[in-house]
């Protein structure tokens, strides 16, 4: 026993090019017992979708079935999963919070793919293409990868999915691959090699083109994510900034769309969110537009202030936010032991909330006074007065899955799409403690406010008012199918 714990200690101080650190069961239980404490004392939705007895028993599966040895990849697997039993849809393993040199190790290598997957209904369609088999045309569906069928593959990284309370239709754009920027991470290139290893550097795909029986077997060749950016970049142009910039676009005399491609713009230098939106309603009042489509497909979330802005130009009267939800959390005071590796932009934690800011609201739970509910929302004077589309999807998951909840609620728009991410039974967000796990150096994500409705609702997301999906058929054609039922 002293000698294998020898080899694995000399394991995980080694790091050789491209390889994992092996990981000590010893060492990870107690990784694993800082992680309960953290979801069980502080992270504001554990035992919302799950009780404390199941909440124990998931730990002590991890716990006791770890092996002696295991690499920081199947680690890291076996915390996501965990951390997917609480359907949470903001707690994750966050790529960009994770230890750099974990990072490095684990995706700085050729694990992206040279084309762009769409999953719609748990199937695989090619969006983009940069890879040399020119034969893959848009809308291909991929029935297989390595000769794992797809279905397999879809069904192993939904085990890592995020989603919220029991609704799934977040899943499918969570493992589409669509972003390519070089600061974007897609769950799907992260997880698939964890999921499947292999020691080539090309995967083996089958396909078959929209409107085709005729099955083709071709193998793509990984790429690093600079050599992705610069591929895609070189056919498509930059689409990591179209498909989040903001955008107005005048369709005709009297109608026109406004993207709103994300609300993560917290990073977008020389940008004011207030000066745009104002030039461009005021752009919109003068050209006396009578239809405004608000785009928000593929917009997660981001900035809960900058979509409050965008809905005082929306709304047709003033909406009170607090009426209907409630700000709770779970703790007052971050606990001693797990300040050592926790971050928090919440910094009052720390020092211990005041006790004006809070009271208690029942045996689980604080009632935040200054929470993110008991904002109110009035309309601008130059704000829309016209007929105003939203077109959502699963997608939209937090301050967007927000936007949709309250069109629904208030009326101020009419919901174009399919059923949204979230949950009408209440999200967690807002703010956040990034938690490091000292050893595995593996970070989770702990929301510290749940936003809860006052009056009892269905375990699902916001149903759109004008239903539409899109299909293998409008992705081979290039076809907007949401656009094309409002125009």
């Amino acid at each position: 026993m002293k000698n294998l714990v020898t080899i694995a200690f000399f394991l995980t101080t080694i790091n050789l090019l491209g390889q994992e650190r092996i990981l000590v069961k010893d060492s990870l239980q107690k990784d694993i017992e800082l992680l309960y404490q953290v979801l069980d004392k502080v992270h504001a939705g554990t035992y919302r979708y799950l009780s404390r007895t199941e909440l124990s028993q998931e730990f002590d599966k991890l716990y006791n079935d770890l092996p002696s040895m295991i690499s920081e990849g199947e680690f890291m697997i076996r915390l996501a999963q965990l951390v997917n039993k609480i359907k949470c849809g903001h707690t994750y393993l966050n790529p960009w919070n994770m230890d750099e040199k974990v990072r490095e190790r684990l995706f700085n290598r050729p694990i992206f793919f040279p084309v762009g997957i769409e999953v719609l209904n748990g199937r695989f369609y090619v969006t983009e293409n940069v890879s040399q088999h020119q034969s893959i045309k848009k809308g291909a569906e991929i029935v297989s990868l390595n000769s794992v069928s797809s279905q397999a593959v879809y069904d192993s990284l939904s085990t890592i999915a995020k989603r919220d309370g029991n609704n799934t239709n977040s899943i499918d754009s969570y493992l589409s691959i669509s972003n390519y920027g070089l600061r974007d991470w897609e769950a799907f290139e992260l997880y698939y090699l964890l999921f499947f290893p292999s020691e080539s550097e090309t995967v083996t795909i089958e396909y078959r083109n929209y409107n085709s029986q005729q099955l083709y077997k071709v193998d793509l060749q990984l790429l690093t994510k600079q050599e992705r950016f610069n591929k895609m970049n070189s056919v498509y142009g930059d689409l990591s900034t179209k498909r989040k910039e903001w955008k107005l676009n005048i369709l005709d005399s009297d109608k026109a769309v406004l993207k709103i491609g994300t609300f993560a713009i917290w990073n977008w230098e020389g940008f004011n969110y207030k000066s745009w939106l104002k030039k461009t309603f005021t752009e919109i009042d003068e050209l006396g537009i009578k239809t405004l489509i608000v785009d928000i497909r593929g917009n997660g979330g981001g900035d809960s202030d900058a979509k409050d802005e965008l809905l005082s130009y929306m709304v047709k009267d003033k909406i009170q936010r607090k009426e209907d939800t409630r700000s709770l959390i779970r703790t007052t005071k971050l606990p001693e032991s797990l300040l050592p590796h926790s971050r928090t932009y919440l910094k009052v934690l720390i020092d211990g909330l005041p006790k004006n800011q809070y009271e208690t609201f029942d045996s689980t739970y604080y009632l935040f006074k200054k929470g993110i509910n008991t904002i109110s929302v009035a309309p601008k004077k130059k704000s829309f007065k016209g007929q105003t589309y939203i077109l959502g999807n699963g997608s939209n998951t937090s301050a967007t899955y927000t936007m949709l909840h309250l069109s629904k609620t208030y009326g101020f728009a009419k919901f174009v799409g399919s059923e949204s991410g979230g949950n009408l039974q209440g999200i967690n967000g807002s703010q956040y403690i990034f938690f490091n796990l000292p050893y595995s150096k593996m970070e989770i994500d702990i929301p510290l406010i749940h936003s809860q409705p006052t009056s009892e609702m269905p375990d699902r997301g916001v149903l759109p008012d004008i239903p539409v999906t899109k299909t293998q058929k409008s992705i081979a054609a290039q076809n907007d199918p949401f656009m094309e039922l409002i125009e």
